[in-house]
């Protein structure tokens, strides 16, 4: 028996290939399926630098420098994910967000998207946050505490 999940999602495909066919939906291509490597090279690397220490070409040109994206987990070891979502779509903006030089992606996504809907919105930033996630630098090891010298 199948579960309601893979019904689902085989209703959505053979949805989706019918609105292919009446020219309703546009093809899922490369353009639109970037791993989330891919999407960082292109959306975030100018700012965030290859390696997203902050270091990018044009961080040099911004008021406030980009974030070490590496040192996301750093503070407490969690990944800050519901939190980066929102920051990155839009909706709890830090002071560089918005300007010219960093967009407010989940709007531009929505616009490049011509349509297609939230859902690929979120897939977008869902790919995006994998990355980043990929990316954190290790935990620094404990100190280690010496006994007292007598």
């Amino acid at each position: 028996m199948k579960s309601p999940h893979a019904s689902n999602l085989e209703a959505a495909r053979s949805l989706r290939a019918a609105l292919l066919v009446l020219g309703l939906a546009m093809p899922l291509g490369p353009a639109w399926a970037l791993s989330g490597a891919e999407r960082y090279a292109q959306d975030c690397a100018g700012c965030h630098g290859e390696d997203g220490r902050g270091s990018g070409p044009d961080a040099q040109g911004l008021a406030i420098p980009p974030s070490n994206l590496r040192q996301l987990t750093a503070r407490d070891g969690t990944f800050p994910e519901d939190y980066l979502r929102r920051v990155i779509d839009g909706r709890d903006l830090p002071p560089a967000h918005g300007t010219v030089a960093m967009p407010v992606w989940g709007s531009e996504y929505k616009r490049s998207l011509a349509g297609q809907g939230e859902r690929l919105v979120q897939e977008r930033l869902d790919a995006l946050l994998g990355h980043l996630l990929s990316i954190q630098d290790p935990p620094a090891p404990p100190p280690v505490l010496l006994p007292p010298q007598p």
